[in-house]
């Protein structure tokens, strides 16, 4: 059983890449916020919580409390278009969406192999992508090969996410919470 799903639903793969360019030129993280929790100021918001959310395996913000747009974003593709498209097939999931967040993998690497909360589900879209790029969930491998699509992911099974490419895999992920 495949725990990714294609949703039918795609965006503009030259605009979604457009973006991931303007913003990889502001900043050089693995994972760029593009949302941020109410109280966190604009200044510090594009760094705020980029990783992991877990602290000596303890959850120490919840992704549900990504409810606003980083200023310098909202005039993006990416948040005007892909974020309402994401909140509407959130919607059909009964959730909503959290943390929106682009996710680099750089070559030649892997996640550990874990498990996201139970009351979070993730959207994927694929920006850059490769043959190499593969999840392994519940030690089987999926792929998300169609860049601008947009994947439904259930990462409440075991899983990691490897790069066994030459280039730096790139997806614009949300968080789904119910």
């Amino acid at each position: 059983m495949s725990h990714i799903e294609h949703t039918g639903y795609a965006l503009a793969a030259d605009q979604l890449l457009k973006d991931w360019q303007t913003v990889s030129a502001i900043c050089k993280d693995n994972q760029i916020n593009l949302r941020k929790p109410a109280y966190v100021e604009d200044g510090v918001a594009i760094l705020f919580g980029s990783g992991s959310l877990y602290r000596n395996n303890q959850m120490w913000e919840s992704e549900a409390n990504w409810t606003e747009y980083i200023d310098m974003f909202k005039h993006l593709y990416t948040v005007r278009v892909a974020g309402k498209l994401l909140e509407e097939i959130a919607a059909q999931y009964h959730g909503k969406v959290g943390r929106l967040r682009y996710m680099v993998m750089q070559p030649k690497t892997c996640l550990t192999y874990h498990i996201d909360p139970e009351d979070i589900m993730r959207l994927h879209i694929p920006i850059i992508t490769s043959e190499g790029a593969m999840f392994i969930n519940d030690r089987q491998v999926d792929v998300m090969d169609q860049v601008g699509s947009v994947y439904k992911f259930n990462s409440t099974v075991k899983h990691t996410a490897v790069n066994a490419s030459r280039i730096a895999r790139v997806h614009l992920v949300a968080s789904v919470y119910k």
